[in-house]
């Protein structure tokens, strides 16, 4: 993972190939624990990733990249992995990141239950804690919400105030248990110009594609 601060590099796997090859030789190779990213981002690529656009499917593909150090670690708890992952990229990608994150939740939670338990490791790791998408769409409308409200009261260094605002906010955006991403929008869109985040030059060209939609 990279610096506080810094976006990852998108990675490009260089032994992709060899572990894809070994994975058709045999189904029951065992692979180590520091390949274990790697692998489920070769299954990302080979599967789900065909089937998105081009932006989509970096930006997903990004989401995964953060979140598969963080569910290993987290022993498969995906709420707990996708929690500290979003509130990681907080403030260093533009909303819409956020956006499509939810808007392709189905296809990215379908494919963790379907490909993770599925990684041979020595001891295979299982989903656990499952997000559902109201759970999703309601953890976004708290951290942009206070995202908007630490913006809107920089100078102001007041826990209560900031709460208070965080929870207007939150009012504002939230849609019978959705995100108005129209709202958001207004609230972030300004502020999607300032960021310069990433540590190379591709992320940072996706960031600005991203950030123009």
């Amino acid at each position: 993972m990279p610096k506080q601060g810094q976006f990852a590099k998108s990675q490009r796997p260089a032994h992709v190939k060899n572990l894809r090859q070994r994975g058709q030789r045999t189904a029951s190779r065992v692979i180590l624990d520091k390949d274990f990213s790697d692998f489920v981002l070769t299954r990302f690529a080979l599967t789900s990733k065909q089937r998105l656009p081009k932006l989509t499917a970096e930006t997903c593909q990004r989401f995964l990249q953060e979140l598969l150090p963080r569910l290993q670690d987290d022993q498969g708890n995906l709420l707990t992995a996708t929690t500290a992952t979003l509130n990681y990229c907080l403030g260093q990608v533009p909303w819409q990141f956020f956006e499509q994150v939810s808007d392709n939740w189905p296809l990215l939670s379908h494919f963790c239950q379907r490909e993770i338990p599925a990684v041979p490791l020595k001891q295979r790791l299982l989903i656990k804690e499952q997000v559902s998408q109201k759970q999703l769409d309601q953890l976004l409308g708290q951290l942009l919400s206070r995202q908007a409200a630490a913006i809107t009261l920089v100078n102001a260094h007041n826990h209560a105030l900031q709460d208070m605002m965080t929870q207007k906010i939150q009012q504002s955006i939230m849609k019978a248990a959705a995100i108005d991403w129209a709202q958001v929008r207004k609230l972030l869109q300004p502020f999607n110009q300032t960021l310069d985040t990433a540590k190379d030059a591709g992320t940072q060209a996706w960031l600005n594609e991203l950030g123009a939609l």
